[in-house]
């Protein structure tokens, strides 16, 4: 009878570290949770601007997500705040689930990638329709471009042990009430002053990207100057900035593509 207990024992240990195993077996890895601010602010070449901006989120960050990644997307104008919507939001699932029951162990990797492809072909489409749309109607509110809104309620859509990452699609001019940048408002010995009258939030080390896009009718200079308070402000508010780029897509796609380190 004693042996029989122990015999037991040992089958139920053996069990439970099985089961412990599997666990951790098939526990997910951090994902990227990718926030995107999209600039609908007047511009010369407003609707150029935005459809090279919405070319660049689905080729250079969109195409590159992968399982368990989640993006959302937000436009910047003079309703950040008091008119924000979601562009898109959205979560691919993970790669488990991306495999029907059944298949052979051979394929699972490739059934996984092809399904995976078919959701962000959905994304794709969701997201241009949105941003279609949008464009008309948020013509109303392209008289600001309120940044700082942005940051202040970015917190929301963070998401806690995830990799976090922040991609501003702008030429990074706030105007809004608390502060105006445009050439001509704003200058480089104003950059200290500004930052010291801004409430500090916590960024919580997300990594931030910057992409500027055409920004031609602006002088060297004045981008120079609103780099400089970016770069000082994403510093004082426990932002990673990873890039500050006019042009350049290359760290961009580079960040979103990359593995997350465990």
């Amino acid at each position: 009878m004693l042996k029989n207990n122990s015999t037991l024992y040992l089958l139920s240990i053996c069990c439970f570290a099985l089961i412990c195993f599997a666990s951790c077996n098939t526990k997910q890895p951090p994902h990227k949770n990718i926030i995107c601010y999209v600039d609908f602010s007047v511009n010369p070449n407003r609707d150029k601007r935005v459809a090279d901006y919405a070319e660049l989120i689905n080729n250079s960050i969109i195409k590159n997500m992968s399982f368990n990644d989640r993006i959302v997307i937000l436009p910047i104008d003079n309703g950040t705040i008091t008119n924000n919507i979601e562009l898109l939001d959205k979560s691919l699932k993970k790669q488990f689930d991306y495999i029907p029951d059944g298949t052979s162990p051979l394929d699972e990797d490739r059934v996984a990638q092809e399904n995976l492809s078919k959701d962000i072909k959905v994304m794709t489409d969701d997201f241009n329709a949105s941003i279609t749309k949008a464009i008309i109607t948020r013509a109303n509110l392209t008289k600001g471009t309120d940044i700082l809104g942005a940051l202040n309620g970015i917190g929301t859509y963070y998401q806690e042990g995830q990799k976090n990452i922040v991609v501003f699609l702008s030429d990074m001019m706030n105007w809004s009430s608390n502060l105006k940048m445009e050439q001509g408002s704003f200058t480089a010995n104003m950059v200290d002053k500004k930052l010291a009258e801004l409430p500090t939030l916590d960024g919580q080390k997300a990594t931030v990207l910057v992409h500027a896009g055409d920004i031609t009718n602006i002088s060297n200079d004045h981008y120079n100057t609103i780099n400089s308070f970016w770069t000082k402000y994403f510093d004082k508010n426990n932002f990673l900035l990873d890039d500050y780029s006019s042009t350049g897509k290359s760290k961009l796609e580079e960040i979103i593509e990359a593995p997350i380190k465990q």
